[in-house]
């Protein structure tokens, strides 16, 4: 079984050491695991952590993409989309204004509709990913 890691602005990650390039799913990136220290200059904690390798989805999770959420399941849309709709020209922006709950019902339908298993990604998995270059 694979596990796929979701950020919502979350951004989409997906989690597997046994993926290749070429079985990546569509819109994701693989990062090879490595360890790294978090954090920055003198924010920056002494110890370690290891990451293992993992695919993110190169782009947060869109308006448009959360809009299949709601379309297929009925979900309630977000508070600011007036009339069922998402706000002119938002199509492609990052979904704002929705919870933990919102996003673990996303997490369960993506995962049935792609038999995989997404998750969101833990705190040092964003900032790795995040940070592209991590040696040192």
């Amino acid at each position: 079984m694979r596990f796929y890691v979701l950020t919502l602005l979350i951004a989409l990650f997906s989690f597997s050491s046994f993926t290749s390039a070429r079985e990546l799913p569509q819109d994701f990136v693989f990062i090879e695991g490595s360890t790294f220290r978090p954090g920055t200059g003198d924010r920056q904690n002494g110890d370690l952590v290891r990451i293992e390798d993992f695919e993110i989805l190169d782009h947060p999770v869109t308006n448009r993409e959360w809009k299949d959420f709601v379309d297929a399941t009925g979900y309630p849309l977000p508070l600011h989309w007036e009339d069922g709709s998402i706000p002119e020209g938002k199509e492609e922006h990052p979904v704002i204004f929705v919870n933990r709950y919102d996003v673990d019902a996303y997490l369960e339908w993506l995962s049935n509709q792609e038999d995989r298993i997404y998750r969101l990604p833990i705190t040092a998995e964003f900032e790795y990913a995040a940070r592209g270059d991590v040696s040192g």
